[in-house]
Formats: structure tokens, sequence, C-alpha cells
């Protein structure tokens, strides 16, 4: 369930709504950026979401199994948003992803809370950048430890084996 104000539920009940949609990047440095769907730059808790960002957001497909959220992210490259520099460091690989929805009339209503995730390998391909927001479910799809039986599961002589 999705927690928001009151102020801002009743808002989204209107028949004519002022909304936006805010995506927040936190690189695993510190740095954060924001951009907005909205046309003008809009400052949410000390975070400005820059509307001028030539970004795109793929529609969002979120399902009740546990299958990976599907929501892709791609935009020019812009030396005052991201670099080309910074993507081929890795400096977006990883980044932790917000993405919210807001009354850009009245910022005072608070956000909603859409998807929270991280992004996979950010790539470059013409001049512009492309990555997948991974979600909370993808982390239930990783390994976390080895799987041990009680025969050897690695071919003797080869890189794992220890003899």
């Amino acid at each position: 369930m999705k927690t928001l104000s009151p102020e801002l539920q009743a808002h989204l009940q209107q028949e004519l709504s002022t909304t936006a949609i805010l995506i927040k990047i936190t690189r695993r440095d510190g740095e954060i950026l924001g951009f907005t769907s909205f046309d003008a730059d809009l400052m949410v808790g000390g975070v400005t979401y820059k509307a001028d960002a030539a970004f795109q957001a793929s529609a969002l497909e979120s399902r009740n199994a546990l299958s990976t959220d599907n929501l892709s992210i791609a935009g020019l490259i812009d030396d005052a948003a991201v670099s080309d520099t910074d993507i081929l460091a890795g400096r977006y690989d990883h980044a932790r992803v917000d993405v919210y929805l807001c009354n850009w009339a009245d910022l005072t209503q608070g956000l909603m809370q859409l998807r929270r995730g991280w992004l996979g390998e950010v790539t470059l391909k013409g001049g512009q950048y492309q990555a997948e927001l991974r979600g909370l479910h993808d982390l239930l799809q990783r390994p976390v430890g080895d799987i041990f039986t009680p025969t050897c599961r690695h071919d003797l002589g080869d890189a794992q084996c220890g003899v």
C-alpha cells in the first residue's frame, strides 16, 4: 500500500490534477541527480529535479508475481547532467533510483513513492545512455551463496578445484 498525505490523496481524486513524475538517482559516490516530467525545474526535499535534462522513461510494467519489474531510462548525453565520462567510469552502475509522483502546483502536499530500485549496467550507444531499473524483486532472484552437495561440483583440475 502506498502512503501519501491526505491533501495529495484528495488532489489525485479530483477530476483534473497537476501531477509530475520525479526521478531521483543517487550514485554510489553520493552524487544525487533529479529529473522531472514537468516543463520547469522543481525543488523538492533539497533536490532540484531538472526539466531540461533530455531523458525518457519507458512505461512501467509491474506484476504481482515475483518477476522483475520492467522500466528503462534513456537519454541524451549532456555534460551538465549526465556525462559520458561518468558512465564509462561506471559511476551510474547500480545507483539507487526513486520514482515519485507529486503535485507540481502545491509541493507541500508531499510525494507518493511509485517505485524504488537500482540501475543495472548503464550503457552508451550513439550519443545516448540507457539503463534498466531493477526493482526489489530482482534482489530475490540473485544467488546469495554457494550450493554444497555430497559430491564435488567441480571438475578435477579446473580453476575452481582445490586439488
